[in-house]
């Protein structure tokens, strides 16, 4: 008995001092702390209680209106796409994002082409949303009545972008391996750059959630796009922190790169 108390003293004392470490690197990151999806002035609560003014439940009899993870997620009967998805896939058709001066279509290892699974992953969910012809309130496991039916229904003085059009927006669901990135420093594109992993999926893909957190709001940071993944709250240039994960200065006298990064 007397040992068996041993063994969880020194059990406590370890996870104590890895709690303390944890906390203290968790202090030292100059990353700032944004509004969790649980907090009602967080754009992705849809939820009944919401108080951010934009899309949520206006129905708080039906039942799951006051939920906040079931616009998303639900624990049985989900969907195959991951994350107990509670959603339907989107539809499209979604098209490449369009650019004669993009390289990655033109690199077989990309897998960024039209007879590709485009769009794949967590890019493919946040569009059963954003796509702005799926209904908001329209789950797996049931139907929620909202204000807004479809993102296309939700005022533009309300929300940054509510519909996604993949033509006009930064390319996602693309493999970036350190493959890829050498193929285009050969071809004279110099200042790539692989980011860390956690910024790519397990298939080392770049995702929507390459740059934007769902669930962790930084709206009140004026300076950068909803949920953006990395705000410093040192540095004044928090949307460039995060590009230059992916994009150096421009070392290139190709005339379709002049701005200050490569893309």
């Amino acid at each position: 008995m007397v040992f068996m108390r041993g063994r969880g003293l020194m059990k406590t004392t370890r996870i104590v001092s890895i709690l303390a470490f944890v906390g203290l690197f968790s202090l030292a990151l100059p990353a700032a702390d944004g509004r969790p999806v649980s907090d009602p002035a967080n754009p992705h609560n849809l939820s009944f209680g919401a108080t951010h003014g934009r899309t949520q439940a206006t129905d708080d009899s039906q039942p799951g209106a006051k939920e906040i993870c079931i616009f998303c997620h639900t624990p049985h009967s989900a969907s195959k796409q991951g994350a107990l998805w509670n959603r339907n896939d989107p539809t499209g058709p979604f098209p490449l994002y369009n650019s004669t001066s993009l390289l990655i279509k033109d690199i077989p290892e990309a897998q960024y082409n039209s007879t590709a699974d485009y769009p794949n992953g967590a890019s493919k969910l946040c569009l059963s949303c954003h796509d702005g012809v799926t209904g908001i309130g329209t789950l797996l496991d049931r139907t929620l009545t909202t204000n807004h039916e479809t993102m296309e229904n939700v005022p533009t003085t309300l929300t940054f972008d509510p519909v996604i059009d993949l033509e006009l927006t930064h390319p996602v669901s693309f493999v970036y391996s350190s493959l890829v990135q050498q193929t285009i420093v050969d071809r004279g594109r110099t200042g790539f750059k692989i980011p860390s992993p956690d910024l790519r999926d397990s298939q080392q893909r770049v995702q929507c959630t390459t740059c934007h957190n769902p669930h962790d709001d930084r709206g009140e940071y004026a300076d950068v796009p909803p949920f953006w993944r990395i705000v410093s709250a040192t540095s004044a240039n928090s949307y460039d922190d995060l590009c230059k994960h992916c994009h150096g200065p421009i070392v290139t006298s190709d005339a379709h790169h002049t701005d200050a990064f490569q893309r």
